[in-house]
This record gives C-alpha cells, sequence and structure tokens, in this order.
C-alpha cells in the first residue's frame, strides 16, 4: 500500500511540474510548517528540478523550500497537507500573496496607457524619515556602533559584541536589516556578526536571493573564512569591490538602493617612523605607552586598511506641479507618477513632457560620513585624501551634515586631526564615538527587573553591579583641542541612544529624548522601589525567618577550599536575552587559579559588569583555563574577545599583577576539535590569539591543570563532539558541568558523589519530544541524573529564553532533592561551602519572580 501511494505521489508531482511552469513566482515555506517527512524529501530530489529549486534542511530538521515554478506550489500543498490542515491553509495564503504581488508587479510594467486612469496620490520614491541612533560607545558593554534607519530598510555601522542582547532588550528591530558595514576588521567591530547570522539565517527570508551584505575592508573575507563553523556563509554576500563607481577620479566599490548610495574608502597606515615605534604603539592607541612581556603578542590585522564609509541620501524630488501638466495637455492619470519617478513621457497631443519641466528644484539629499580612525599612523593618509576635502563635497553640490569619528582622544587632539575636523566649517556636526571620550556607563539594565530584589534578598549570592571605578571615569570632554577649532555645539559626544535627524529637514539635528540616564540614579531609584513594595518586603521578612529556623539546625561543614566559589555569568539558551545572557560560568579558586565553563557571546561585558574594572582584570589575568563543551555558537561566541583581553591586560602591565607566575602564561582552551580549527584560523587571519588549544578527547581519562586540580572529560549526547566535564581539586571538592546534553548515563558514572553537579535544564516537562530533538534535558530529566549522580548539591542552569521566571517549575518538583537544587540567575556567586544554604531562599525568591511583572515578548532562539 505504502509503494501504491508512493507512485501516486510520484506521478502527481510530475505532472504538475509539466503542466504549470512559471519562472516569475518564488514561494519561501516558513520555517514554523514543520515538515518532518523525510520521504518526502528524499522523492523531491529524485525528480529532475530545475536549476531554480533548492531544498535545505535546518539544524533543527525543519524544512525550508525555494521554489519558482508554480508546480513546486502544489507539491508543497500536497506535503503541508500530510503533515496539518492549518498548514496547507497557511500556505495557500501565502501563495495567494505572492500571487497577488507578481500580477500587480507585472501589470505595473507594462504599458502604462492600458491601465486605469483613475486619480493616484502621487508619493515621492524618497525617504520621509531618517536618523541615526548610537547603540554603543565604546563605554559600556557595546563598542561605538550606529543604526541607521529608514522607512523601508535598516543599516548597521558596526555590528559588535552584545548588540543582539541589546537590540532586543531595547526593542530595536533587526527585520529590515541586511547590511552591514565594518569600519575596521577586528572582534571589537564583528564580534556580534555570527550572532545576528545566525538569528537571521533561521528566523528571517535570508537565502541567496535576498542575502546578508558585509561592506568594509578585504580581510572581512578571512573573518567569513572563519565562521563557517557557525554561520552558513552560502546566505553572505561579502562586497568588497564588486560594483564600482568613479567619483572625481576615483574608483570606488559603491552600495546603491532605493534609500542611500554608500561609497567605501579604503585607507592604508602610514608605514612606521622607526622599528621602535611599530614595537611599542598599539593599533587601539589610547594615550600612555607600557612595556608588555615579550612572549606575549600583539594584537593586529595582517591587512591593517581602515574603511571610510561616505554615505549621501536620496535626493529628494521636486514637488510636483499638476498645473503645468495640464497646461501642457497631459491629463491626469499613470503618468503623473511616470514623472514623478523621473520618467518621460507623450501627452495625447504628441508632446514630449521631461520630469523638469513638472517638477521642481531637487534637493539634495544629506551625506554623512563614518569613520574610524585607530591610530597616529592613520591620520595622515586619512586627512589629506581628495576624497574627503571639503573642497570635493562642494564641487558635487553636497553637503556633509555630520561625521561620526570612532577615534580615540590621542588621535583627536592632533593638530592635523583637528585642523580636517575644522576644515568642514561649523554646519557640520562631529560625533564622537570613544572609550576614551565618552562616559563609562552599563547599558543593559533589564536584567535589574529582578536582580534587584535578588539582592535585596542576599547581596552576597547576588551582588549590586559594580559601578565604574575611579580609573574608569572619563576627563571632561570641555578641554578637548578640537574646541579651539569648533564651537561647542558642532561637537557631539556620543551617548547611548542618541539620535541624529537626517530627514525631514525640520527635525535635523540632535534628538537627546532616548538617552540613558546614568546607571548610578537609575539603581537608586530602582532599588528605592523595590524596597518600599510591599510583596518584596514580605518575601524579606519570610526570608529571616526560614533562617531563623535554619540556624538552630545542624549546619553542614565547610569544605577545605572555603575561598573557591562559582559565579553564573550566562545562565540562558541560544540567544542573549533581557534577564539571561548566554551560557559561561566561571569558577574561582584561591590555589588553582581560575577556570571558566563555554563563553558564550557577552561573557567579558558580563565579567566585568559583576566585578568592576581592577578586580575584573585580576580575574581574566588569573583565567587558566577555558573550557568549551561544543561547537555551538551560544557556547564560544565570547572567547575571543576575552583572549583578546587578556593579552591585553598582559602587555599593559610590565610586572605580573600577582606573585603567582601562571597569570602571565597563555590561556589554556579544552574543547572539540572544530573550536581548535577556529581559534587558528582567527589568529593566523584576522588577529593573534594568546592561548594555548588542547582537544577535549585527550582529557577523558583526565589531565593535570595544575599541581593541585585536575579535568577530565566526558563525551555527552549533543552535537558531535559535545563534552561534559568534571574538575577536581584533589579530596577537597569535585564539580561537574554537563554541557548541552540529554540525559547521559557516562556522566552520571563520572561524577558520582560530586560536590557540584551544574546540569542544563533548558525546556519544561511538558516538552519533552522538542527536548529529545535537540538533544536537550527538561527539568525533570536534570534532576533524575542529579538522583542517580547523587552529589552534594545540584544548581540548574541553561534555561530556554522563553522562561523568564523558570523557579516554579522546580518548586513543583516532588522529589528527595528538593532541599538540594536551586536555579541559578546571572550574576549569582555561591562560594562551594556555602551551597546549603540555598533552599532557604527558595520561598522568597519564588514571591518575587511572582509579584514581578513580564511583560516582555518572548525573544527569538537560534534552534540549538
Amino acid at each position: 500500500m505504502t509503494g501504491l501511494f508512493m507512485s501516486v505521489y510520484r506521478v502527481t508531482l510530475n505532472l504538475c511540474y509539466s503542466i504549470l511552469t512559471s519562472r516569475d513566482l518564488e514561494l519561501y515555506i516558513l520555517r514554523r510548517f514543520k515538515i518532518n517527512c523525510y520521504a518526502h524529501a528524499h522523492l523531491v530530489n529524485s525528480i529532475s528540478c530545475p536549476p531554480t529549486f533548492s531544498l535545505v534542511w535546518c539544524k533543527n530538521s525543519e524544512l525550508r523550500l525555494y521554489y519558482r515554478p508554480v508546480w513546486s506550489a502544489f507539491m508543497c500543498m500536497i506535503t503541508a497537507g500530510l503533515t496539518s490542515v492549518y498548514g496547507a491553509r497557511a500556505l495557500l495564503r501565502t501563495i495567494g500573496g505572492r500571487a497577488r504581488r507578481l500580477v500587480n508587479t507585472s501589470s505595473s510594467s507594462g504599458d502604462m496607457s492600458a491601465s486605469s486612469s483613475k486619480n493616484q496620490k502621487i508619493k515621492s520614491s524618497s525617504i520621509a524619515n531618517c536618523h541615526l541612533q548610537v547603540l554603543g560607545t565604546g563605554g559600556g558593554e557595546l563598542q561605538p556602533s550606529l543604526f541607521l534607519f529608514t522607512d523601508s530598510k535598516r543599516y548597521l555601522f558596526n555590528c559588535v559584541e552584545n548588540v543582539q542582547r541589546f537590540c532586543n532588550e531595547y526593542r530595536v528591530r533587526q527585520s529590515k536589516l541586511s547590511n552591514f558595514f565594518i569600519t575596521r576588521m577586528t572582534w571589537d567591530n564583528v564580534g556580534g556578526l555570527p550572532g545576528q547570522l545566525l538569528q537571521f539565517a533561521n528566523f528571517f527570508d535570508v537565502d541567496k536571493l535576498n542575502p546578508i551584505r558585509l561592506h568594509g575592508p578585504e580581510s572581512l573575507a578571512d573573518f567569513v573564512y572563519c565562521s563557517r563553523f557557525h554561520v552558513n556563509s552560502g546566505k553572505i554576500v561579502l562586497e568588497t569591490g564588486d560594483r564600482v563607481e568613479e567619483i572625481a577620479g576615483h574608483r570606488l566599490p559603491v552600495y546603491r538602493d532605493e534609500n542611500i548610495a554608500v561609497h567605501t574608502l579604503n585607507i592604508s597606515a602610514s608605514p612606521p617612523s622607526s622599528p621602535l615605534s611599530s614595537e611599542t604603539e598599539s593599533d587601539n592607541d589610547d594615550g600612555a605607552l607600557a612595556p608588555r612581556p615579550p612572549k606575549i603578542p600583539k594584537i593586529s590585522s595582517p591587512r591593517n586598511s581602515i574603511s571610510v564609509f561616505l554615505c549621501k541620501l536620496a535626493d529628494v524630488p521636486g514637488k510636483f506641479n499638476p498645473q503645468k501638466a495640464t497646461e501642457l495637455g497631459l491629463p491626469k492619470g499613470p503618468s503623473y507618477r511616470a514623472l514623478v519617478n523621473g520618467q518621460s513621457v507623450t501627452a495625447p497631443n504628441g508632446t514630449v513632457i521631461h520630469p523638469s519641466d513638472v517638477l521642481g528644484p531637487t534637493r539634495i539629499g544629506p551625506t554623512f560620513i563614518v569613520l574610524e580612525c585607530p591610530h597616529q599612523r592613520y591620520v595622515q593618509s586619512l586627512t589629506s585624501h581628495p576624497m574627503l576635502q571639503k573642497e570635493r563635497f562642494d564641487s558635487s553640490g553636497e553637503c556633509v551634515s555630520l561625521i561620526a569619528h570612532m577615534t580615540p582622544r590621542s588621535v583627536l587632539e592632533r593638530e592635523e586631526y583637528c585642523q580636517w575636523m575644522a576644515s568642514f566649517g561649523p554646519a557640520t556636526k562631529h560625533l564622537l564615538l570613544h572609550r576614551t571620550l565618552c562616559p563609562h556607563d552599563w547599558t543593559l539594565r533589564g536584567l535589574l527587573k529582578t536582580h534587584g530584589p535578588l539582592n535585596l534578598l542576599d547581596p552576597s549570592l547576588f551582588r549590586e553591579y559594580s559601578q565604574c571605578s575611579a580609573e574608569d571615569k572619563v576627563p571632561s570632554t570641555d578641554d578637548l583641542k578640537i574646541l579651539k577649532f569648533l564651537p561647542r555645539e558642532s561637537v557631539i559626544v556620543g551617548r547611548t541612544l542618541l539620535e541624529y535627524h537626517l530627514k525631514p529637514v525640520q527635525r535635523e539635528g540632535v534628538d537627546e529624548s532616548h538617552v540613558l540616564k546614568p546607571f548610578a540614579s537609575y539603581w537608586e531609584e530602582h532599588m528605592s522601589h523595590v524596597r518600599s513594595s510591599p510583596e518584596i518586603k514580605k518575601a524579606v521578612g519570610k526570608l529571616s525567618d526560614a533562617r531563623k529556623v535554619s540556624s538552630a539546625a545542624a549546619v553542614p561543614p565547610a569544605s577545605e577550599g572555603s575561598g573557591d566559589c562559582v559565579t553564573f555569568l550566562g545562565t540562558g539558551a541560544s540567544c542573549p536575552s533581557k534577564y539571561r545572557n548566554v551560557s559561561s560560568i566561571l569558577l574561582q579558586t584561591s590555589a588553582s587559579g581560575n577556570v571558566l565553563f563555554d563563553s558564550g557571546e557577552g561573557t567579558l561585558a558580563q565579567l566585568y559588569r559583576h566585578f568592576g574594572s581592577s578586580e575584573g582584570d585580576r580575574v581574566l589575568a588569573g583565567l587558566q583555563t577555558i573550557f568549551i563543551s561544543h561547537i555551538h555558537g551560544d557556547h564560544n561566541l565570547g572567547i575571543v574577545s576575552l583572549l583578546l583581553r587578556r593579552a591585553e591586560i598582559l602587555r599593559q602591565h610590565g610586572k605580573p599583577l600577582s606573585t603567582d607566575e601562571t597569570m602571565q602564561t597563555p590561556t589554556r582552551v579544552v574543547g572539540p576539535r572544530k573550536v581548535g580549527w577556529w581559534l587558528k584560523d582567527y589568529s593566523r587571519r584576522c588577529e593573534n590569539l594568546y592561548y594555548n588549544f588542547i582537544d577535549s578527547s585527550t582529557l577523558t581519562k583526565g589531565g593535570s591543570l595544575h599541581p593541585e586540580m585536575t579535568l577530565q572529560t566526558v563525551p555527552v549526547i549533543h552535537c558531535p563532539e559535545s563534552y561534559g566535564v568534571v574538575v577536581s581539586q584533589g579530596k577537597n571538592w569535585r564539580v561537574v558541568y554537563s554541557g548541552d546534553t540529554r540525559p547521559c548515563p557516562a556522566l552520571v558514572e563520572a561524577g558520582k558523589n560530586a560536590t557540584l553537579l551544574l546540569h542544563e535544564a533548558t525546556l519544561e516537562d511538558g516538552m519533552v519530544c522538542e527536548a529529545e530533538e535537540k538533544r536537550h534535558c527538561t527539568v525533570s530529566e536534570a534532576l533524575q541524573v542529579a538522583e542517580r549522580m547523587n552529589p552534594d548539591f545540584t544548581i540548574l542552569t541553561h534555561f530556554s529564553q522563553r522562561y523568564s521566571k523558570f523557579l516554579p517549575l522546580i518548586l513543583g518538583k516532588k522529589t528527595k532533592l528538593r532541599s538540594s537544587v536551586f536555579p541559578a540567575f546571572d550574576h549569582m556567586t555561591v562560594a562551594l561551602s556555602d551551597v546549603h544554604r540555598l533552599p532557604t531562599l527558595l520561598p522568597a525568591v519564588q514571591d518575587i519572580l511572582a509579584c514581578t511583572k513580564d511583560d516582555d515578548d518572548i525573544p527569538l532562539s537560534w534552534g540549538w
């Protein structure tokens, strides 16, 4: 019977193909239509399909189909009907919408004289609203980054680390974003790009016909190559010079659409004046130079070019004059629209009417420039380039409204650079974006909604966000040298969410209505509200009563390593959200150095937000080992910034931060082979990294990290080459970290009777099928693993971002482990000797989460 059905199915598909053909219709089956019929995929691939047909299986076993011929629509309906009636009905609506758009497009390109002559409202093709918004200044979690908003599209200048979490928190819509402009090939500028591409490739209409476009220096090609382990590079179009236009005798790469024309000017650094200067100067010149240990490599790109983006918005057409059109013998109708769009038409009396005959004068669109001058060696090449002179813009009739400078103070203070800025006159505004110029402040504040009340419950477990310390305070910009050449109103110091409007002309200028207030005042205001909340007061009282009872009972003895503790820097799965960053757990030991379990994107910012500047430097310098459980980006995309920052710390200090000589050694990275290949490629092609790599497969029998510490990796059940880990310090303690996995007997055996189990609990119990499909654990499955392993205490982590309040799911479990299990929260620190006091917090924490209103949308997920 099955064979007969498959034969009929095959004949039906081929019949549809032979009868119905059209190469103008493209269908895209949305990811939410789950078609798990592998027989269908095999059958489709066995048919002789045209080149315009492609079938792609995603990571989460969902099917994406890209079609052009109409016959494929019927094939999809058959398959969707086999899956669900809803899928077929939704597919029909999709087909109808695409078909209507196709018909409208075809009819509009036909003869205008045959179209309807009804009165139509003439709309200008030019954008009506356009503004730049500052996402990062370098003074907080985000490096300098700008977002350009237009009515129809979005454009991002530098896709920095943490930008995805920032956009989720502040509701910056990214669905219309497909163009990324990178000023220089450093991780500071591209650290958020793999995460963004993963989100776009899985959730938006990204394919070869509508790809992600990268613009910038040629070395971006190396980055795209290195990112192949995380991102499908077939959906990325790298534009570094394919389209070229000649302007003032210079051939420049250009990107052009209906909103904007962006010309890319690549500038190289001038050769150093002496070998000594090349050894002592850094690419990120922040002022004072300091000696560095001889074996720590300098961070530099093999291609030291920067990209300057000359951005010109579309011109505004002159106002249409219908009276002149009537006088020339042209009746109302579609011809009016053709004239507005720049086409000449012929009136019924034979007169050829040109747009200039009926349109007012065109207003030239504003121009702005985005540049990064990271070092003094770029100043001469930048300021003397003919394309960056005011005379060149004046000759073409362009008016430079704004120049965004991602430039350190030491470069901005140079006389030559100041004179070049002043040459544009006071009408041109200058936006300064760099950590040496902008206020240092934390911008990701959504977590305070839950972290503030938890801090009130127990400040030692949920410590207050570190404020900017004295050495972080940025000097006043009132003494900038550029102010001797330009008035103060022409110089804008960047702040997060500051806007600069380019269109319409009436709104042109700075808008500070969305700028964030200082973090210190925001924290005080928030905590004042928390302290006055009756629900919070009740929860604190309940905790005090519980502790009085527990203090009378026997308290487990503290372990020898009482100074050893675990800090949770990221407890979420897939992608960062407002409340939880992606996976990262820091194990601090007093005698053996620090160990980091995974390092998702944003780990470095989480570390400094938790410890502050000075203590964060010491913690990072003492980071001896980074364990990466598997290749998925939510577990390792933060490692590059950690390695770069640690090398920078060691270079800036001529002597060790501690008497421990191991603080000067390269970071040991333990992970699967693909992680090693990725880091090796990036270090060789992009920026030098200071690390030693160890393949996890070589430590399955255990290995020594330190005379007092051993590490054993355990293969677990997730993607290929996924590992858990057991870290032991003599007979003092053993910590087990599961990574991402299904319930794993090998991990249970390796971690028997451990001191602490850190286990993933991605999904709730009602989603067992999805947990099996994606190879994760539900809460009950994680607790069953804990029961079999019998650790002293269990902390659950790696929660799906769909759960902002996961605790009630754990409290409802009837298990003997209820008194020895606790859910992890970002910025929670617990000493190994104090884990047994965590259960007394559960009722109070439950009350706090219950009274915390959660009005946020469920964030997107990468589907891992």
